[in-house]
């Protein structure tokens, strides 16, 4: 008798188990984080992956046009637990974001004031791989707030990412592609971070006078709004900065 009793309870007990697993599984996919576009979930998912989902509120600037978000965009403001911004791009909708500025990161404010304020014509941060691993730690800190029991593990994976981000320069720093190129003026943030990191030069001829820019007309056509698959924000920058070295004239 006491030991079908026991065996009741041992079974009781991996049933409760099985249930508070299966709750906090459920919990976890309805962490929901909501990033202003595509790049910036490319950072958060490096860190946070399977311990949340990720939505864009914007597609890219076209979405921007708009003078109000919509219902189904303040739906997902509402379910969301962490939302990052970019910052100025987002200006007309302060009043209708006024209900969720607890829960708002803005990139802006979070990355390095001096380069940030250098254009703010063409704000998209992502293209500065420097701002996004600032980025990354800032995010990392707001993860771990939320999420407490993930703490190490989000502090193992942002270790991770930034080591794979200094290995990236590494191999930046071995190619120089010619000081002619001449970028458009929405890729600001891109030319600024290769001149900050000194990758072109007068003696090399690769692209030389070539122009860089986001549509067919350029010799060169970055992914800014990255329509194209990338398994994370450092294969973004591998192979966004492998179009400027891999062309010689």
């Amino acid at each position: 008798m006491l030991k079908r009793i026991v065996l009741a309870a041992i079974s009781l007990v991996m049933i409760l188990s099985l249930i508070s697993c299966s709750r906090k599984k459920d919990e976890m996919s309805s962490f929901l984080i909501v990033t202003a576009f595509k790049p910036y979930s490319l950072v958060v998912n490096q860190i946070a992956e399977k311990t949340c989902t990720t939505r864009e509120l914007f597609s890219d600037a076209t979405d921007l046009q708009k003078n109000k978000l919509s219902n189904k965009q303040m739906r997902l403001l509402n379910k969301a637990r962490l939302i990052i911004l970019n910052g100025n791009m987002e200006e007309k909708y302060k009043e209708q974001l006024v209900p969720f500025k607890d829960k708002i990161i803005y990139v802006s404010g979070t990355v390095n004031q001096v380069r940030v304020a250098l254009n703010k014509d063409y704000p998209y941060y992502w293209l500065d791989g420097d701002l996004m691993m600032e980025l990354a730690r800032s995010v990392n800190m707001k993860l771990a707030e939320i999420n407490v029991n993930y703490t190490a593990t989000y502090e193992d994976r942002l270790k991770k990412m930034l080591e794979e981000y200094d290995n990236y320069l590494i191999e930046l720093t071995k190619n120089k592609y010619s000081n002619t190129v001449k970028f458009d003026k929405e890729l600001f943030f891109l030319q600024n971070y290769q001149d900050f990191h000194q990758l072109s030069n007068s003696a090399s001829q690769i692209n030389k006078n070539k122009s860089i820019g986001t549509d067919n007309k350029n010799d060169i056509k970055i992914d800014l709004w990255m329509n194209k698959d990338y398994k994370n924000i450092i294969d973004y920058y591998t192979k966004t900065f492998a179009l400027l070295i891999n062309q010689e004239k």
